[in-house]
């Protein structure tokens, strides 16, 4: 089974795929891993401040390799990070591929700005804190949403309280996951 984690940058992918690791115990990797192996070993067309849309197009096809790899072998992994394209990644979508985005409203973003930058490095310390302004970030949510709509994605936006959607999220997510993989060794 393959799990996308997807989002904008700094909703809390990394966070919520290390809880959904230790809560199903799939293996997890964060595509910035990758794509800074990629820069460090002078692989990448792209640096670490190239913006996400000149970044997915390149990465897209190693993650969509190890994917198909990990279905192939039958073997388990949660993929998360910004460059999964909504499109791509609800081609994949079916029993042995789940996905869910995180995207934060409008209302949400208004409200939670200032926290959100505070928290940018609650799991992973970054070089280049949080860039852009509020108008921005509503925009790239918004068009996530709509993308993730039109591809048919799941995805959890958080309105009123990060903790308790994204407690609820994760609930949801691996509840999906445990029926699936019951359904799974069932039919083996």
């Amino acid at each position: 089974m393959v799990i996308f984690i997807g989002g904008e940058s700094h909703t809390g992918k990394t966070l919520f795929s290390q809880n959904l690791m230790q809560r199903t115990h799939i293996p997890y990797t964060s595509l910035d891993h990758i794509k800074m192996g990629l820069i460090r070993a002078g692989r990448a067309s792209f640096s670490a401040s190239s913006p996400d849309q000149a970044i997915t197009p390149e990465l897209w096809g190693i993650v969509k390799g190890i994917a198909d790899t990990c279905l192939e072998n039958r073997q388990h992994i949660i993929l998360e990070g910004c460059y999964l394209p909504p499109e791509e990644v609800g081609a994949l979508l079916g029993q042995e591929v789940m996905a869910l985005y995180l995207i934060f409203s409008q209302a949400y973003l208004e409200r939670a700005f200032e926290a959100i930058r505070l928290h940018e490095n609650a799991i992973e310390w970054r070089k280049h804190p949080m860039e852009g302004e509020l108008s921005q970030l509503i925009v790239d949510h918004g068009k996530l949403k709509s993308r993730c709509e039109r591809a048919g994605v799941p995805f959890v936006e958080i309105d009123r309280c990060y903790e308790t959607e994204m407690a609820q999220a994760l609930d949801q997510l691996c509840e999906q996951i445990f029926e699936r993989l019951l359904e799974q060794s069932c039919r083996d």
